[in-house]
């Protein structure tokens, strides 16, 4: 009879990642101040859900109050679409081409949408300039 030895912990994570990712979880570090990241742990402990369930909600939340606000838009598309590494790394340089043929065109940035705007002055968003 074999013996089954115990894994380490970096084995027994790269397996949960694994197993995430092909139930289509996607792990993402989010970046919160110290008011906002108190207020989601209260709530998950309150409500006895995870942090990722009340993240979760919250931006389910934001979509429909942006849409009663009017500022809905339509998206791009309704389901992702999957492609190659190559493929996107070439649309991506495609949208920097353009990005970079606009700023020589005006050298003005694009201008703030409002949600934008309303996330700077709550606080939940800084803006970053560079020369």
């Amino acid at each position: 009879m074999a013996v089954k030895t115990s894994q380490t912990p970096k084995q027994r994570q790269k397996t949960r990642r694994d197993k995430l990712k092909l139930a289509g979880i996607t792990r993402m570090t989010v970046e919160m101040d110290k008011t906002t990241a108190q207020i989601l742990r209260a709530i998950s402990v309150e409500h006895d859900r995870t942090h990722a369930q009340v993240i979760e909600l919250g931006i389910k939340m934001a979509r429909r109050a942006l849409a009663e606000a009017g500022e809905h838009r339509a998206p791009r598309s309704t389901a992702p679409t999957p492609v190659t590494p190559n493929a996107a790394l070439a649309a991506l340089a495609d949208q920097l081409a353009e990005l970079q043929a606009g700023q020589d065109a005006d050298d003005e940035p694009p201008p703030m949408r409002a949600s934008e705007a309303r996330a700077i002055s709550l606080g939940l968003a800084s803006i970053e300039v560079r020369p």
